[in-house]
């Protein structure tokens, strides 16, 4: 297990020569089925999904092992970001023969999937299906109906999810604001704004690109550049939502 973990090691460090030289050098570790999650999870954590997913499929076809639940988990998200629909429903079809549901990670990661290969009605389906759900799996289901222009449909699963009580994150809150902007819902969007401030959250960059987002897209760009210029630490996102704001209301000037 010593050179597993520093495969992992390698590919935390963003090593990924490293880790895939460590790995070939070591043959033994292409027995055990943990060495090939990390090498499937190295991958994606580094943003080479198709890597990701071709040694999902040379662990199955060269060396017979089959994918356990981890190694499920591991690769849904690299199905997901290269719109592998074909791969994710054959994983979803292995998971429902193998009985390995119910398992909240698992089908909140087909929930994710299957949300951005446009499939949001089987999304739909696996979420009202699951025995036990987490604020990760509500985030998922809402970003889902967002990402597939269902903005009204993720307004109403927020008041949903509102009054399940759950505590709500960063995650939540920027991902629903996009949908108010949307269907130009300025006042529920003040209320959130609210929520954010009392709860902590107005430090957050990530939040607060969304806020500025919401108020530009309602209209309201002079509280759009407020909180922008509140944002103290500014990334790139920060910056081309201003820009993009003052452009669509045709202030060129301010654009540039």
């Amino acid at each position: 297990m010593v050179q597993t973990s520093l495969i992992n090691m390698y590919f935390k460090c963003r090593e990924v020569d490293y880790a895939e030289k460590m790995f070939y050098y070591c043959g033994c570790s292409m027995e055990n089925i943990v060495t090939w999650n990390v090498m499937v999870d190295g991958y994606a954590s580094n943003d080479q999904f198709m890597k990701s997913i071709a040694c999902m499929r040379r662990m199955q076809d060269e060396y017979k092992l089959t994918p356990d639940k981890i190694s499920m988990i591991i690769v849904l998200p690299a199905c997901a970001q290269l719109g592998e629909l074909l791969l994710g429903k054959s994983i979803h079809g292995h998971v429902l023969r193998k009985g390995v549901v119910p398992d909240v990670v698992l089908e909140t990661a087909l929930i994710n999937m299957y949300g951005e290969c446009r499939k949001v009605n089987n999304s739909e389906t696996i979420f009202s299906q699951m025995a036990e759900k987490n604020l990760v799996t509500w985030n998922s289901m809402a970003a889902a109906l967002v990402r597939n222009g269902r903005e009204k449909d993720a307004l109403t699963f927020f008041l949903e999810l509102w009054h399940e009580q759950l505590a709500l994150d960063e995650m939540t809150i920027a991902m629903i604001l996009p949908a108010y902007a949307e269907v130009a819902q300025l006042r529920e969007g003040t209320q959130i704004h609210s929520f954010i401030v009392k709860s902590g959250l107005s430090s957050n960059t990530f939040v607060l690109n969304s806020l500025v987002f919401m108020y530009e897209k309602c209209g309201d760009l002079d509280t759009a550049r407020e909180i922008f210029d509140w944002i103290m630490f500014k990334d790139v996102i920060t910056w081309n939502v201003i820009i993009m704001a003052y452009a669509i209301h045709g202030q060129e000037r301010k654009s540039f």
